[in-house]
C-alpha cells in the first residue's frame, strides 16, 4: 500500500535495533516538522542496507559505525550525521540469587558459552577487537553464531551463554532483572549510530529530514 496523495514519502533501510530504537524518536521528530509523512522501514543487517543504499533502494540509512572500522560507503557520494550513541554490552541472565550467571573472566577449565555475532559484522568486528586486547583477560567457548542482536538475545534468555547486546534494546530487560552484566564497563563497546544520504539531498522536500538529524546531533554535544 502506498502513501496517500500529498504524503512526504522517502524510503529508509536501518538496522534492526537501530529500527526498535533511536530510529523511533527520529521519526517522531520528522513528524512534528511535517504534517504528512510516508515512510517505508527496511530493517536489515548492515551489509543488506548499504547495498539497498548504493543501488538507490532507498532514500536513508542508519547504521552502527565504531571509529576503528571503516564501512563500504563511497564518501564520494554520501555523507552522514552521527544522531546518537550507543554500547554494546555483556548480557547474561541471572541465577536464583540474582547474580550473574557467567560472569568474566571465566577460567581455562570452564570458559564461559559465548553467543556471538557474525565475524564479519559490526559488532562482531569490535567485539573481537576487545576479546583479544591483552588487557581483557577472558576465556570464552563460542557455541553459537548469529548476525542479529534480537537473536542472541533470544539465546542468551534461553540459557544458552552471555552475549554482547545493545544498551539501548535491553533498558527494560536490565531494570526488571531479567538480564544483568556479565563483565564491568571495560568490556563494553561504544558505537555511534549516523544517517547516511546522498550528497545531493539538500532540496527544500529534504530539508526536514536534515534539520531533524541535526537536531540530534546537536543534542549529543548539550
Amino acid at each position: 500500500m502506498l502513501g496517500n496523495k500529498g504524503d512526504f514519502e522517502i524510503t529508509v533501510a536501518s538496522q534492526n535495533s537501530i529500527a526498535q530504537t533511536l530510529f523511533l524518536n527520529w521519526v517522531k521528530l520528522l513528524e512534528s516538522r511535517l504534517e504528512r509523512v510516508y515512510v517505508r522501514l527496511i530493517s536489515e543487517k548492515l551489509s543488506e542496507c548499504i547495498d539497498l543504499l548504493i543501488q538507490g533502494k532507498v532514500n536513508y540509512m542508519f547504521c552502527y559505525a565504531h571509529e576503528s572500522l571503516s564501512l563500504p560507503v563511497d564518501e564520494k557520494r554520501f555523507t552522514y550525521t552521527t544522531i546518537g550513541k550507543d554500547w554494546v554490552i555483556p548480557v547474561t541472565v541471572p541465577d536464583a540469587e540474582g547474580d550473574p550467571l557467567f560472569y568474566f573472566p571465566g577460567s581455562p577449565e570452564k570458559p564461559l558459552p559465548f553467543i556471538a555475532y557474525v565475524h564479519d559484522s559490526v559488532f562482531g568486528m569490535a567485539i573481537d577487537q576487545v576479546i583479544q586486547n591483552n588487557s581483557h583477560l577472558c576465556y570464552l567457548s563460542r557455541r553459537y553464531e548469529n548476525p542479529y542482536s534480537h537473536t542472541l538475545k533470544s539465546l542468551v534468555m534461553e540459557v544458552l551463554g552471555l552475549a554482547w547486546l545493545p544498551k539501548s534494546s535491553i533498558t527494560a530487560d536490565l531494570d526488571d532483572g531479567l538480564l544483568c552484566r556479565a563483565g564491568d564497563e571495560c568490556w563494553d563497546v561504544e558505537f555511534d549510530i549516523r544517517i547516511y544520504y546522498h550528497h545531493a539531498a539538500s532540496s527544500a522536500r529534504e530539508q526536514p529530514i536534515l534539520e531533524t538529524s541535526l537536531e540530534m546531533a546537536d543534542s549529543l554535544v548539550d
